[in-house]
């Protein structure tokens, strides 16, 4: 039994974790305790398993015939233990966790699915003696909703009828192991504490397994500005206590908050902190507090610190300053205040000290507004403003007229254009006509100004005639122009890449250069290709050689007539030798058969394979002249 002896002053509770872990809460109850693993998982998912085990254990709680024991608190316990309970399904491994948990009972199974049928083995373990004092089967046709929704209530009402009707004959006892004459203490206080054990000093709490001997111990817990603390302690063999204890302070506590935080907090003239300040340790008096904190009223009161108390000083300063938010077009805008740039608009609550100030708002092509404001303590004040533009006019001629004008982006008509009102500020023009290279250029719009601009466009354009060599294909950077001679198309000012092909010819390349209103002659003089490279590239591969001399088409027909014979060949080849061994192979059956149906079965089959050899070779045959007139012709051929 575990006896605590406390103060009367003691201002909380010692609490006990791990309740149904400690034989002492049990006596006097008819109830045992029952600590649950998890379910084996066979041919589920571990998860799955995990959620039915939880189920079961939900159950037997509410069915309210054991005590059990809480999932957390288990894994808690084991935790501080240094136990694994992974893999822990046997017997043995119950009965080490039970007895690490204090439990009297212990519930292991598994959970298996064959097919549609899963399949539940639960058995149920006496901690004390080790053997399994009853077991419940439980199989269920459907889906895992299934098992969780009804197999497992079912289940739990099986245990529970179980225990409420004991089997006639329960399973023989196992070998009672020697009883254990130590039990183990979990210890934490608030704060920490030095811990003293029947006068021996044991360290600083938290501490955990403690190993103490059977019977009464007296536990001290001390700690400088709280009260010292004496308790007893019963300890019970093989039996795991927690014990958790906040001790009382012997001075009130306190804590002083501000709004907003950061103020300098002084009691009777020293300072102890900034806010928030928390915890502060006081003697059960009243004080004087003092909070400050720049640009706000100081605060000076009286602080009682209350004994075994917490006592919270909350204070909303006051300040000494007002609020200035500003919004307008355009945005972006620049701030200044007494000649200081504060940012840019819009502004959100800037804190500023009470009195007048000079307000100046600025922005590039925008008048600049200047006016005076005033600024009252603890008020926001909400300023607007909307700067006018400058503007200039700006006039646009071009030779010849009638060019598209684009300014900034813009299309704003086609020249001649006058008299044209613009925002100040930097423009890019852009004057095009058909025919004529685009004229850009850039100018500046000055406020109150007229600005001319004149511009002169360049013809953009030249022709190009391709004579020589007729009938060959010409391109220009890749674009076909069509077959030479090509008479006078016309091309933009610049530089280009004409290339020329023919079949039987050398492919032809060559560079030129446009100039405005000039006409560029370029005089094909294309080379045959040879013949023998073409007569030795089909040769060596059917249609290598048209494709050497430019006949595309023609070079895949030969090389795809001659691919397809020689592969078909091939497959008749492997078809022939395929059956030449079935043939053999039936014939030694033959030659070896003692009884008359072998013999004439392996004959049948013998004849089968011989003639689908003399059909495999016979089609070989045939595809390998396919093969030799495709590749005759494909030579022929590249004399034409």
């Amino acid at each position: 039994m575990i006896v605590f002896k406390l103060s009367q002053s003691l201002r909380k509770y010692i609490l006990l974790i791990g309740l149904m872990s400690l034989p002492v809460l049990l006596i006097g109850q008819e109830k045992k305790t029952l600590a649950i693993l998890d379910l084996d998982a066979i041919g589920v998912s571990a998860q799955e398993a995990q959620v039915l085990t939880n189920r079961l254990r939900s159950n037997l709680v509410n069915l309210g015939v054991y005590q059990v024991i809480d999932r957390g608190l288990m894994e808690q316990i084991l935790l501080e233990q240094d136990f694994q309970m992974t893999g822990c399904t046997s017997n043995e491994c119950a009965v080490e966790v039970g007895r690490l948990l204090g439990a009297q009972l212990m519930l292991a199974g598994s959970i298996g699915k064959i097919g549609f049928l899963f399949s539940m083995e639960l058995r149920i373990i006496d901690v004390q003696t080790g053997g399994i004092i009853r077991s419940v089967s439980q199989d269920i046709e459907g889906d895992i909703s299934k098992v969780l929704t009804e197999g497992i209530p079912e289940a739990a009402q099986k245990i529970v009828a179980a225990e409420e009707s004991p089997p006639s004959r329960p399973s023989p006892p196992a070998e009672v192991p020697a009883p254990i004459k130590t039990g183990i203490l979990n210890i934490t206080s608030t704060p920490e504490a030095l811990l003293i054990i029947d006068g021996q000093e044991m360290g600083i709490t938290p501490l955990a397994s403690l190993e103490l001997s059977v019977g009464s111990h007296m536990i001290t817990l001390r700690q400088a500005g709280y009260e010292t603390l004496d308790t007893s302690l019963v300890v019970v063999a093989n039996r795991l206590a927690f014990l958790q204890v906040d001790l009382k302070p012997t001075f009130g506590l306190v804590s002083i908050l501000s709004n907003p935080p950061g103020a300098t907090v002084r009691i009777e003239g020293g300072i102890v902190g900034i806010t928030p300040v928390d915890s502060l340790v006081l003697g059960a008096a009243s004080q004087g507090v003092i909070i400050a904190l720049n640009r706000y009223d100081i605060v000076d009161t009286i602080l009682v610190a209350n004994k075994d108390e917490v006592t919270t000083l909350l204070v909303d300063l006051k300040p000494r300053f007002g609020w200035l938010s500003l919004e307008g077009t355009p945005i972006d805008a620049r701030v200044w205040v007494d000649g200081q740039e504060i940012g840019t608009a819009p502004l959100e609550q800037v804190p500023m000290d009470s009195g007048q100030y000079h307000l100046q708002i600025s922005k590039e092509l925008f008048r600049t507004l200047d006016t005076n404001i005033t600024i009252a303590a603890r008020q926001s004040i909400h300023f607007s403003y909307d700067l006018p533009p400058q503007v200039g006019n700006v006039s646009i001629l071009s030779a010849p007229a009638g060019a598209k004008t684009v300014l900034n982006s813009r299309d704003i008509g086609v020249t001649p254009l006058s008299s044209q009102t613009l925002s100040a500020g930097v423009y890019q023009l852009k004057l095009s006509l058909e025919g004529y290279s685009t004229s850009d250029t850039t100018f500046t719009v000055i406020d109150g100004q007229n600005t001319f601009i004149s511009l002169n466009l360049v013809s953009e354009y030249g022709r190009l005639t391709v004579k020589g060599t007729s009938g060959a294909e010409v391109q220009v950077d890749g674009r076909v122009l069509g077959l030479s001679p090509i008479i006078s198309q016309r091309f933009h000012n610049g530089d280009y890449d004409l290339q020329a092909t023919k079949i039987r010819y050398l492919p032809f390349q060559e560079q030129f250069h446009i100039l405005s209103d000039k006409e560029t002659t370029v005089l094909l003089e294309m080379q045959k290709k040879p013949i023998v490279p073409a007569v030795v590239l089909s040769t060596l591969l059917p249609g290598t050689g048209q494709f050497y001399l430019g006949k595309k088409v023609r070079g895949i027909v030969f090389l795809a007539a001659a691919a397809g014979a020689g592969s078909m060949a091939v497959i008749h080849h492997l078809g022939m030798l395929s059956s030449y061994d079935q043939y053999f192979y039936h014939r030694e059956m033959y030659a070896s058969a003692t009884d008359f149906e072998t013999m004439s079965t392996e004959k049948e089959l013998a004849l089968q394979s011989f003639d689908g050899m003399k059909a495999a070779e016979k089609n070989r045959n045939y595809m390998i002249g396919v093969f030799g007139v495709a590749w005759f012709i494909n030579i022929v051929e590249v004399f034409f």
